[in-house]
């Protein structure tokens, strides 16, 4: 039995992984878009939101599914419980992303920030894909 739940602990860690690159790419795209205007990025970016809204709800399920099969203690539970909150972080940063590439995609074909700005959104935009790269490692 234990050798079962420390196999979806596992599994867990995984789809936490994949989603985790997931948003990070989505925030590096959108940031591209926002800076390129490129329309076929931006909505790259908001259909791939809803991959990670689905892997999210996988998520939430399956810690739900650990917390009342196994009924886990200690150090697994707070493992299960922060699954369950990196989860929905990250993917409000995929909403996030989504909703720069939204401003993106509606701004077409002008720039979608104004030039006395761009210098410093642009700068935003890297320290997003930063933070996104960094919490894939």
């Amino acid at each position: 039995m234990r050798d079962i739940f420390n196999q979806e602990l596992k599994q867990l860690g995984t789809d936490l992984a994949s989603m985790a690159e997931q948003v990070a790419t989505a925030i590096e795209r959108a940031a591209e878009a926002l800076r390129s205007g490129d329309i076929v990025v931006a909505e790259q970016v908001i259909d791939a939101d809803e991959r990670i809204n689905d892997l999210q709800r996988d998520i939430d399920d399956m810690c739900v599914m650990l917390l009342a099969r196994q009924q886990p203690v200690d150090r697994d539970l707070r493992n299960v419980i922060s699954a369950l909150r990196m989860a929905q972080t990250l993917e409000r940063q995929g909403d996030l992303a989504r909703h720069v590439a939204a401003i993106a995609r509606g701004r077409y074909p002008l720039p979608a920030v104004p030039e006395p700005v761009f210098g410093l959104m642009v700068k935003m935009a890297d320290a997003a894909v930063r933070a996104g790269h960094d919490s894939v490692v």
